[in-house]
């Protein structure tokens, strides 16, 4: 009789748990980053938000800036102590990933900007990305979730870096 009881408290447990999870910076970093030669590198980035908050229940901003400094760093745009370096500010309009569905579509809109080091834009640009999965890809509504946020941020961070790389070669 007592162990009826276990079952739905685990359940709940798990979900809970589930909802409270927030992805560490890492996760945000894609193994393939195209590496740039450019003349000026990025020193400082800030990011924002719309609620100047969380977005959703994938991330904090933090993790967000700590991981634009990874990306751009492996990619040979950022070095935080560059003399006269450029800023970076990020603003997060909007980030979701759907519950799980038999085809999965998470979708993240950035606006950066880009100014030099005395203050003047050089770069101003909403970038939209989406990374899909269907059920055709992978059995587990969990799979399918990983593959489509595994391709928004590869997709998210090659726009990145390549739009950035033209500015900055400059």
């Amino acid at each position: 009789m007592k162990h009826k009881h276990i079952v739905p408290l685990l359940g709940i447990a798990v979900l809970l748990a589930a909802c409270s999870y927030r992805f560490h910076p890492s996760a945000f970093i894609p193994k393939d980053i195209p590496s740039q030669t450019v003349a000026h590198r990025i020193s400082k980035i800030s990011v924002t938000t719309k609620s100047d908050g969380d977005i959703g229940f994938l991330f904090e901003k933090d993790a967000y800036r700590i991981a634009i400094e990874q990306i751009l760093k492996k990619a040979g745009l950022f070095k935080n102590d560059e003399p006269n370096g450029f800023r970076l500010e990020a603003y997060i309009l909007r980030a979701n990933s759907p519950a799980v569905a038999l085809e999965v579509t998470a979708t993240m809109d950035v606006r950066y900007q880009l100014s030099d080091p005395s203050g003047r834009i050089l770069f101003a640009e909403e970038i939209k990305t989406e990374g899909k999965a269907s059920f055709s890809e992978a059995f587990t509504g969990a799979q399918r979730w990983y593959y489509a946020m595994d391709r928004l941020r590869q997709a998210h961070s090659n726009l990145l870096v390549e739009k950035l790389g033209l500015v900055l070669a400059q």
